[in-house]
């Protein structure tokens, strides 16, 4: 039995006893037989007032025990009565929520102290919200809940009903456990990404060695073939075999040199910098100069923003995408080649938008290395060249998407964000 279910039955039980005794000392008031019945009344009478006392004295001690574990818990304590007035309060309770001492009021009286003393604060347009679901949720109390005060503090608020249809509440501060957590969980997080630094650094250096020594066997390969099939040029049966290593061996090497390219990115260790995109975009036309002269492209530049990036790769990532673009034209157009940028709040949307033979719906992963959709007869390249753009975009905390362009081709987009990243404050030298 609680506390307070033990003070409501000696309540009762002293309240009984009270009226026996009343009951009895009136019949020996109205006696006149002070010899018989009304003097063993009156004894029975003077029992029971003791045993009355004694309850009483037990009653109080009970009382000021409560009152005295109220007073001294750490947590903030209150009772509400069926009717949601105050019955009982402890100082912990008062101080987190403004109520004053003598406060005899209502709930939801209480919660106005709280918000006028700006021991919570929520913003004026919240406020009527605010004030509703925080008293359902007393009236249908459940899970423990987490508020905020006016300091910052995490305040874990349980509330129980009682019997008699009122309500108890503990306040417990938590923000120190909270913190802790937080701090812990940080931590983990911290001894995570060194661990996957470190994995990804052994990759990064194992693809690169692997790369750069397989490529010195595979050049002596297709060099001595191609010696061989100098000498056997009267023996065509045995060039056309030696013609498939050869172009085995060539796409092999260019295989490899994706991977080596690919596999550079993670030791970029320039920082991130003031970035204009539209020099971005102009080094990229000088670099694809002839490309899009023979393919006749129509490339379009519009205005690009400032942006904190690595110079270098955002130079390689838009130099990918309208390469792309010239080398997956339609045979029937003008290649039509269009850059621009959104402001779309706190990112850019940069799209580079072609009219060429778009990419058709499919399960496959077209950024995953070495992925291709066409052979290599009729598009030529090793596949890596999307996986490179997602790696670089991905690099400056942003995503690369693509979508059909309604005019026919397809419209690569990427977001670049306004704010100094994580990257960028260490200097740009995390891994990729």
């Amino acid at each position: 039995m609680s506390d307070s279910e033990r003070i409501a039955a000696l309540e009762a039980e002293n309240a009984e006893l009270v009226r026996i005794n009343q009951v009895l000392m009136d019949r020996v008031e109205r006696s006149t037989d002070l010899q018989g019945d009304s003097f063993s009344i009156f004894q029975t009478a003077v029992i029971l007032e003791e045993q009355v006392r004694q309850r009483t004295l037990a009653l109080e001690r009970t009382k000021r025990n409560l009152h005295e574990a109220i007073v001294s818990i750490d947590e903030g304590f209150v009772l509400w009565g069926a009717d949601d007035r105050l019955v009982v309060s402890n100082d912990r309770f008062r101080a987190m929520w403004g109520v004053p001492n003598g406060f005899d009021g209502t709930f939801p009286e209480a919660l106005n102290f709280a918000l006028s003393t700006q021991r919570v604060r929520v913003p004026d347009e919240l406020r009527e919200s605010w004030l509703a679901a925080r008293l359902e949720a007393h009236r249908s109390p459940g899970r423990p809940m987490i508020v905020s005060d006016g300091h910052g503090n995490r305040i874990q608020v349980s509330e129980r009903r009682t019997r008699d249809g009122g309500t108890v509440g503990l306040y417990t501060d938590i923000t120190g456990v909270k913190t802790a957590e937080t701090v812990r969980r940080q931590a983990e997080l911290h001894r995570a990404v060194e661990h996957l630094t470190e994995v990804n650094t052994e990759l990064e250096r194992f693809a690169y060695v692997a790369s750069h020594d397989l490529r010195e066997p595979l050049r002596t390969i297709v060099s001595f073939t191609q010696l061989l099939s100098r000498h056997l040029e009267d023996r065509p049966e045995l060039s056309e075999y030696l013609d498939l290593i050869i172009n085995a061996g060539l796409r092999m090497n260019s295989l490899i040199g994706g991977l080596l390219e690919y596999s550079r990115l993670g030791s970029m260790s320039s920082p991130f910098e003031t970035c204009d995109l539209a020099q971005s975009m102009a080094a990229v036309g000088e670099n694809l100069r002839d490309s899009l002269q023979q393919a006749g492209a129509d490339l379009t530049v519009l205005a690009l923003p400032t942006v904190n990036a690595n110079r270098v790769l955002m130079v390689q990532l838009l130099q990918n995408l309208v390469g792309n673009a010239i080398k997956y034209r339609s045979q029937d157009k003008v290649p039509v080649i269009r850059v621009s940028a959104l402001d779309d709040g706190d990112h850019w949307l940069i799209a580079v938008a072609d009219n060429g033979i778009g990419i058709e719906d499919s399960a496959q992963d077209i950024y995953e290395l070495f992925r291709r959709l066409h052979g290599p007869s009729a598009y030529p390249g090793a596949g890596i060249g999307l996986a490179v753009c997602r790696r670089i975009v991905q690099h400056h905390g942003g995503r690369l998407w693509h979508e059909n362009n309604p005019g026919g081709g397809t419209v690569f987009s990427f977001t670049l964000s306004k704010h100094q990243s994580a990257l960028e404050r260490s200097g740009g030298n995390s891994p990729v």
